[in-house]
């Protein structure tokens, strides 16, 4: 049980890290990488800046 909870707590961590590229990539090129990345564009670079910050935040809160 132990292990499992483990894997868990790294597979969300690297969902994490991957997720606040949002903070370093522009949203054009996020945009750019699929269909289902389209809704990028609806919110201002601010707030994705913002919530790539956040998910950095968790990130590094959970290492």
């Amino acid at each position: 049980m132990n292990v499992a909870l483990w894997i868990t707590a790294g597979v969300l961590a690297a969902v994490c890290l991957v997720g606040s590229s949002k903070k370093f990539v522009p949203r054009k090129k996020l945009a750019a990488v699929g269909s289902s990345a389209q809704g990028v564009l609806e919110f201002s670079p601010g707030a994705l800046k913002a919530i790539g910050a956040v998910e950095l935040l968790a990130w590094s809160v959970r290492s």
